[in-house]
């Protein structure tokens, strides 16, 4: 997956969360919502603020073609877990 594919999603999370109000994480968090049945999502929030913006997730809802949108994205697990080997973590 090219840099320039993130950069695509990067923006168009941006572009929904200035739609929607909110943080990149909460329309990131609300796509698991709505495009993962049964799903339940853990936000990984580590301070009060961060949480408060990450709940906002339940104050709106993507619609089918934003949710389409973001599936465009998806990138198989094999090339996810390939991608996050070659990773440098501090």
């Amino acid at each position: 997956v090219s840099q320039s594919r993130y950069a695509a999603l990067q923006e168009r999370l941006g572009l929904l969360a200035q739609k929607y109000r909110v943080t990149e994480d909460a329309v990131a968090i609300r796509y698991c919502m709505d495009a993962i049945q049964g799903s339940i999502v853990l936000s990984g929030a580590n301070n009060l603020e961060h949480l408060n913006q990450n709940l906002k997730a339940t104050t709106f809802k993507l619609t089918n073609q934003e949710i389409s949108e973001l599936n465009s994205f998806a990138i198989s697990p094999k090339e996810y877990w390939e991608e996050r080997k070659k990773l440098v973590w501090n």
